[in-house]
């Protein structure tokens, strides 16, 4: 087992890995819900909540009770932790605060400081849980536990598929979502699937809800047009969507942004930006695509904080599979 270490000021556990993934797979370990769920999950406790809402000023929740029905020296009947994101970079930083009900102050607010760094294997990942020099009985507890829990972050993100799924996340002024991807093939490639209508068709569709036309005239100042058949879904009353808009910049292959105007909106009419940047990676192609003017539109930013990761995977998976 790693061991980690207490700074001379007793402030502070320090634990580091090496993990055999890229960063990108490794944040997604340490926020998206439900790989959380799956590697915090053990023989000794078991895992009753896990929540995190990945953006700056985001809560999360993490609460867990011993397995087995057996008294522990904190005399709690469940371990439940919280706080609030107050610094988030991905893929290089996270920073929340950690409130839990067995600190010897249970409204004690400590920093939990995840910090990841790109090898040429993977990712150094390094954890820092300050604050603690007034939680002694906690703090030798952390001393322990802070190596398991790195080491099964590293056993998670080391089993997961290398086609790892998007970083997503929701800017701090809540006006934009942002996703992004590698995708292991050149710009020239992954921009042309963004714009060909033919290949649009294959991959931007759904059983839920499959594309009935795509339209693209390829210059700054040109028309877009999407338009899905009669879907089994339903936003705001609207089953068959639509949306428009016009071509902004025009930088092939590193750059693509047009108005975005959909019918499922809170406001038919309201103009929002969508915004791709293809830079070169190695072999491949890191895709960012920004989706911002959302901050008027609160139930729609929520929306594509959950749609864009599945749009950018779906266009991944052809790109990689032409």
């Amino acid at each position: 087992m790693r061991k980690a270490n207490i700074s001379p000021d007793q402030d502070a556990i320090t634990a580091e890995v090496e993990i055999a993934a890229p960063p990108e797979r490794v944040f997604q370990a340490l926020t998206d819900p439900a790989q959380a769920r799956r590697w915090l999950s053990g023989p000794g406790f078991e895992l009753k909540i896990w929540e995190m809402d990945a953006r700056l000023g985001g809560k999360w929740r993490f609460l867990c009770k011993e397995s087995g029905g057996h008294a522990n020296k904190y005399n709690v009947d469940e371990f439940d932790h919280c706080g609030e994101i107050i610094e988030i970079d991905p893929p290089r930083l996270l920073v929340y605060t950690w409130i839990t009900n067995f600190h010897d102050d249970p409204s004690r607010k400590t920093v939990v400081r995840w910090e990841l760094t790109p090898t040429a294997t993977g990712t150094h990942l390094k954890v820092t849980h300050s604050g603690l020099a007034q939680e002694p009985k906690a703090r030798g507890d952390y001393a322990q536990g802070w190596p398991g829990f790195l080491e099964a972050v590293k056993n998670h993100a080391e089993k997961q598929p290398a086609s790892g799924g998007a970083i997503t996340f929701i800017t701090p002024d809540e006006d934009a979502v942002v996703s992004e991807v590698h995708i292991a093939a050149p710009p020239e490639r992954v921009f042309k699937a963004l714009i060909d209508p033919k290949q649009v068709t294959q991959w931007w569709t759904s059983e839920q809800c499959q594309i009935e036309s795509f339209e693209f005239e390829p210059r700054r100042g040109g028309h877009w047009r999407y338009d899905s058949k009669q879907s089994t879904l339903n936003v705001h009353g609207v089953s068959k969507f639509h949306c428009e808009g016009e071509v902004l910049e025009y930088e092939p292959p590193h750059l693509l942004a047009y108005t975005w105007i959909a019918n499922w909106h809170d406001d038919g009419a309201q103009r929002t930006t969508v915004r791709w940047e293809l830079t070169r990676s190695g072999q491949g192609t890191a895709l960012k695509v920004t989706h911002s003017g959302l901050k008027k539109l609160p139930a729609a930013r929520k929306d594509y904080s959950g749609g864009w990761p599945g749009v950018v995977g779906q266009l991944k998976k052809f790109v990689e599979g032409q």
